[in-house]
């Protein structure tokens, strides 16, 4: 009976064994009849391929299950939406308003006219230092 099992572990290492006689194969080193030692590298070879092949199955691939056309679609929704809203707020904000006496003022030649009188008011009074002053406490330079 060994001999029929040591024919079959020459072909087991040449690679002609089908996976029937690997389990008989193997059936056979896990039973009492293959305690002789000479088997004994026989056994820790088929153990290591059968853990390495445990392993290969246990990291296959899996499916993912957020498939990529729709990350792609997710993407190209976030970079619409945020062009839209970035679109949306600029086109919304205005470059010149003024409140003068309360009163909301959009029109930038008027907000302009209101900002280069007060300011040649603010110059024209000689106060220079408190003005200085004034600016360098807003802006807290010492």
């Amino acid at each position: 009976m060994n001999k029929y099992y040591d024919n079959l572990i020459e072909r087991y290492f040449e690679a002609e064994t089908s996976e029937l006689e690997e389990q008989e194969l193997l059936q056979f080193l896990l039973s009492p009849d293959a305690e002789d030692e000479r088997y004994d590298e026989v056994r820790a070879t088929m153990g290591y391929a059968l853990t390495a092949r445990k392993r290969k199955e246990a990291k296959a691939p899996r499916k993912a299950a957020f498939s990529h056309r729709w990350a792609a679609a997710a993407c190209i929704l976030l970079v619409c939406g945020t062009g839209f809203l970035s679109y949306h707020l600029y086109s919304q904000q205005e470059d010149c308003v003024a409140y003068v006496y309360g009163e909301k003022i959009t029109d930038d030649e008027t907000v302009k006219n209101y900002m280069v009188s007060t300011m040649s008011e603010t110059l024209a009074s000689g106060d220079d230092d408190i003005l200085e002053q004034q600016l360098q406490d807003i802006f807290d330079v010492k």
